[in-house]
This record gives C-alpha cells, sequence and structure tokens, in this order.
C-alpha cells in the first residue's frame, strides 16, 4: 500500500494544489484587477484584449491607454494605444484562449496564471524531493512558498511576475537533471526557460546572470571551456538583447505605458520616507510574522 502510494505521491501533490486553489482563490476568478499594482495588473490585462482587436499582432502591443505618460508628440486622435511592452508572451496566450472561448473577462488570464504557477510549484516539488529526498523538507518547502502573501496575491493574476517565477522553477529542475545525466537537452531547457523568465519581466536575468557566473566558475576550476554552454549563453543574452532594442524603439515611436527607467527617490528625506512607508505599509504584503521566524530561524541554523 506504501509502496502504491509512494508511485504515486505527484498525483497527490496535484490534488493538493488544486484544493487549495480551488478553496482560495474559487470565488474572485471574475473580478477584475485591484490591490497592489492595480494599474500594471490592468494594462496587461488590456494587452490581452488589444491583442483581440489588432488581429494577433504581437510585435505591437495595444491597449486603451491613448496618452501613456512617454508618449511622442503627435495628436491624440492619431494615437493608437500601442506601448513599449517586455515579451508579452502571456497576454497573447491568454488572448487566443480569448479568441478561442469568447470569453473575455478576466477568468481566462487570473486562471492561465494560476495553472502556470501550479505547474512551476509541481517542479519545485519534484526538484526539492530529489535535493532532500525527505517528504516532510519537501512538503514544508512547497507549502512555506505557496502560502507566502506575496505568491499568494499573484498568483491567479495577470501580472507576468508568477510565470516568470514558474519557469526559475522549472529551469532549477531541469538543471538539476542536467547534473545528475550530463545530457545536454537539459541544459538547454533550463537555459531556455531562464530566458523565458527574463524576456517578460527583465530584472529576472539577475538569474540567469548568475547561473552563467557559476558555469564560468565551473570552467575556471576544471581550465576548460564548454562551447556549447558558451553558445546557449550567448544566444540566450543575445534575444534578451533583441528583445530589449525592439521595446526601446516601441517606446520611442509609439511611447510607452510602463516604467523602463528607475525612479529615484528626490532626496535623502525622500528615502527614507519611502523606506518607512515600505515598513508600516507593504511589509506584511511580502511575508508574515510566521514566514519570517521560519526563515530567519533557517538562515541562523545554516549560519551555525
Amino acid at each position: 500500500m506504501f509502496k502504491k502510494f509512494y508511485h504515486f505521491r505527484p498525483v497527490w501533490v496535484i490534488i493538493f494544489l488544486a484544493v487549495f486553489s480551488i478553496f482560495h482563490y474559487g470565488k474572485n476568478f471574475n473580478e477584475l484587477p485591484l490591490g497592489p499594482h492595480i494599474w500594471a495588473q490592468a494594462d496587461r490585462y488590456a494587452i490581452a484584449k488589444g491583442f483581440l482587436n489588432n488581429h494577433f499582432n504581437f510585435f505591437l502591443p495595444q491597449t486603451y491607454n491613448l496618452a501613456p505618460a512617454l508618449s511622442p508628440d503627435k495628436p491624440l486622435k492619431h494615437r493608437e494605444g500601442i506601448s513599449r511592452a517586455d515579451f508579452p508572451i502571456h497576454s497573447y496566450i491568454v488572448a487566443l484562449a480569448m479568441k478561442i472561448s469568447g470569453i473575455s473577462t478576466p477568468l481566462l488570464f487570473r486562471l492561465y496564471t494560476l495553472l502556470y504557477s501550479l505547474t512551476g510549484l509541481f517542479f519545485l516539488f519534484l526538484f526539492i524531493k530529489k535535493l532532500t529526498r525527505s517528504h516532510l523538507k519537501t512538503f514544508f518547502v512547497l507549502t512555506f512558498t505557496l502560502t507566502t502573501p506575496a505568491f499568494t496575491f499573484y498568483q491567479s493574476g495577470t501580472l507576468p511576475t508568477i510565470p516568470s517565477v514558474a519557469n526559475i522553477f522549472i529551469a532549477l529542475w531541469f538543471y538539476y537533471k542536467f547534473s545528475e545525466q550530463k545530457k545536454y537537452r537539459f541544459f538547454y531547457l533550463a537555459v531556455a526557460f531562464l530566458t523565458l523568465a527574463a524576456l517578460p519581466r527583465l530584472h529576472f536575468i539577475i538569474f540567469l546572470i548568475a547561473f552563467s557566473g557559476y558555469r564560468s566558475l565551473v570552467f575556471f576550476r576544471q581550465k576548460k571551456i564548454i562551447f556549447k554552454e558558451v553558445s546557449s549563453f550567448f544566444i540566450a543574452f543575445g534575444i534578451l538583447l533583441i528583445n530589449f532594442l525592439y521595446n526601446s524603439y516601441l517606446e520611442h515611436r509609439y511611447g510607452s505605458i510602463f516604467l523602463s527607467a528607475l525612479a529615484s527617490p528626490d532626496s535623502v528625506k525622500d528615502f527614507i520616507s519611502i523606506l518607512k512607508i515600505l515598513a508600516t505599509d507593504n511589509f506584511y504584503c511580502y511575508t508574515t510574522p510566521v514566514h519570517l521566524f521560519v526563515s530567519l530561524s533557517s538562515l541562523g541554523i545554516l549560519i551555525l
């Protein structure tokens, strides 16, 4: 009986994730974007609906905003709502689902993001299970991640952050498979998912940079350069560079409804004020006392 349970353990994980999702999100799937980053959420939803209106032209993402903050100087009547948008692959897939189903409410977008996040969590489960060989530790990591406030809030939203996080989890699993079997198809898949994480959310490039730095260190220690890996990193960074340059072109020609530069504080006093707001109003949006205690305790155990 135990062997059968162990054999079908992934199924029990899927059931656990599905039950939690239905319990937590069942009543909210049709709600319009709300809460933190409501504008960005609405913009991503608008881009999905924009693809329905522009004949699915992936290279000209369009919204209903005819006067973006960074819009070129042209008469309002000549503006088309086209905007810079970092590789809107998720909005595009949702738009296709809207076209096929005839449903254009937030339901499909929320469901898509949720399913993507659950897929990422399943790969995280596989990775931690292989790494620790402990059912208890694996279940703890999965539950800890799933119940983190920020992850829970955005898990059924419209922002590309959660799909990018899921792609990081998937990349971890494929790299583990590569280190275990030394088959380069797993390495290429790891790099591909790291690239896919960074394309719609550019700051996720830090994971690709860290991974390439780690492999460079391996080259240095082994005194050997593996050109298969170098070429894959070259292609990945090249794709990201092309995407960045094309977005810059879109911003220059049509404008942008998204921030494309750092918004620095005006003074030290302004910086301190921002920190206070983060500490008092936003801190528990990202963690809870329980999560914080567990994180600090785990860090203390590792240090000691």
